[in-house]
C-alpha cells in the first residue's frame, strides 16, 4: 500500500516488493496508491522498476483507492507508467505540474516542457490519452475516476470506495 510521499522510503518499499514478487514468479503486482506526490528522483526510480518488472513478464497494476485517495503529481506519472490503472469511485489523478524552485520563467518553462513530454511518452507507451495526460502537467489538471476513464487515461472505475472492495 503506497500511502505516502514519493520519497526514498516509497522507492525502497516498491523495490523490495517487486523484487519479492518477481522471486516468487508472480505475474501481477498491485500498487494501492494514495499520494500527493513527492520527489522526482524517487518517482523516476520507481518507474524504472515498473519497466523492469514488465520486462520480466509481470503486469504492474495501480489502483487508486480508497475513497478520497489521490494519484497526484509524482503519483500520476507512476500510475501512467503502470500496465493498468484502476480507480475507485471518489478518487482523483493529476496535478502533475513540477514544482520549480526558481523565479526564472525560462527555466520554469523548460522544466514544464520536459515533464510534459515525459508524461506524453508514458501515456503513448501504454495507449492512453496523450492530450489529457499532458494537460495534467501543463495546466495542472486533475480528473475524477469517471473523467479519467471517459478520457482514456485509465482502464476502469471500480465499483467500490474501499481498498478491500477494490481488490
Amino acid at each position: 500500500h503506497l500511502d505516502q510521499t514519493i520519497d526514498i522510503g516509497a522507492q525502497n518499499f516498491i523495490y523490495r516488493s517487486i523484487d519479492d514478487a518477481l522471486s516468487k514468479n508472480y505475474k501481477n503486482f498491485v500498487i494501492i496508491m494514495n499520494t500527493f506526490g513527492g520527489y522526482v528522483v524517487h518517482m523516476e526510480n520507481i518507474i524504472k522498476k515498473i519497466t523492469y518488472a514488465e520486462s520480466k513478464g509481470m503486469n504492474v497494476i495501480t489502483i487508486v483507492a480508497p475513497l478520497g485517495a489521490h494519484a497526484t503529481s509524482a503519483g500520476s506519472y507512476i500510475a501512467l507508467a503502470s500496465t493498468k490503472i484502476y480507480m475507485a469511485k471518489g478518487t482523483s489523478i493529476g496535478s502533475a505540474t513540477p514544482v520549480i524552485g526558481t523565479s526564472d520563467p525560462m527555466v520554469e518553462q523548460k522544466v514544464v516542457n520536459a515533464f510534459a513530454k515525459y508524461m506524453e511518452a508514458l501515456a503513448e507507451a501504454k495507449g492512453r490519452n496523450k492530450t489529457a495526460a499532458v494537460e495534467m502537467v501543463t495546466q495542472g489538471k486533475s480528473y475524477t475516476a469517471e473523467e479519467a476513464y471517459r478520457l482514456g487515461l485509465i482502464d476502469g472505475v471500480l465499483n467500490s470506495t474501499t481498498i478491500t472492495g477494490a481488490l
